[in-house]
């Protein structure tokens, strides 16, 4: 390569030394913080920790006894929350679609009857 000083590298390292000399020149510019909104007062009872306001123990997991107490009409929603043992989980599934309710045939298996 020529070191011609009118080259691409010669340019490019030449604009690069001078954006790192502008960088350390340049002064960092000084921003105010921010004032934070005032709060609303909440009265006495509302500003007290949670642990104290709700001191409602958690509903228990269910467990296999809760299983088979359910029908068609139960809200299964507690069986399929994150931290129930599986085996619940897929009993309660399984409880649930054993119903002849959702064993209805919708008419699109065309290919259910032997043909042979």
């Amino acid at each position: 390569m020529a070191t011609d000083d009118n080259g691409f590298l010669s340019r490019w390292a030449r604009r690069k030394e001078q954006a790192r000399s502008a960088q350390r020149l340049a002064p960092e510019p000084l921003v105010a913080p921010r004032p934070e909104p005032p709060q609303p007062a909440l009265p006495a009872e509302a500003s007290a920790p949670l642990a104290e306001v709700d001191s409602a123990p958690p509903d228990p997991l269910p467990t296999m006894a809760d299983v088979a107490l359910l029908t068609r009409d139960s809200d299964y929603a507690r069986f399929v929350a994150p931290g129930i043992d599986v085996s619940v989980k897929q009993a309660a599934m399984k409880k649930l679609f054993a119903d002849p309710h959702f064993n209805v045939m919708d008419g699109l298996d065309t290919y259910i009857d032997d043909y042979g």
